[in-house]
C-alpha cells in the first residue's frame, strides 16, 4: 500500500466497506496540502461512481474546522474538538 500512495502521491490511501446492506463501498485518497491542511477525494464504488471531498484546517492543537461535500451528504461546515492523550 505504501509504494501505491507515493507511487500517486497521496499521504493516505483507503478502502472503506459499506456501511450498510445495499450500500456501496468507496476508495478515499487524501494528501496534507500544508502541517494543517488536509484534503481528501473519495469515489463510490458502483454504477453511479459518486464522488465526496472533505477538508480539513487544523486551527490549534486541539480545534479544527472540517468542510464536506458529496452526493450522499448535504454540504456542511463542522468544527471538531479533541484532547489527544
Amino acid at each position: 500500500m505504501y509504494q501505491i500512495r507515493r507511487a500517486i502521491g497521496v499521504d493516505t490511501l483507503e478502502w472503506r466497506e459499506a456501511e450498510a446492506a445495499g450500500e456501496a463501498s468507496s476508495v478515499a485518497a487524501g494528501k496534507y496540502l500544508t502541517s494543517g491542511l488536509y484534503v481528501e477525494v473519495n469515489q463510490t464504488l458502483d454504477s453511479q461512481s459518486e464522488m465526496g471531498f472533505t477538508a480539513e484546517l487544523e486551527l490549534t492543537r486541539h480545534f479544527s474546522v472540517e468542510t464536506y461535500t458529496g452526493p450522499q451528504m448535504r454540504p456542511g461546515i463542522g468544527v471538531n474538538w479533541r484532547n489527544d492523550y
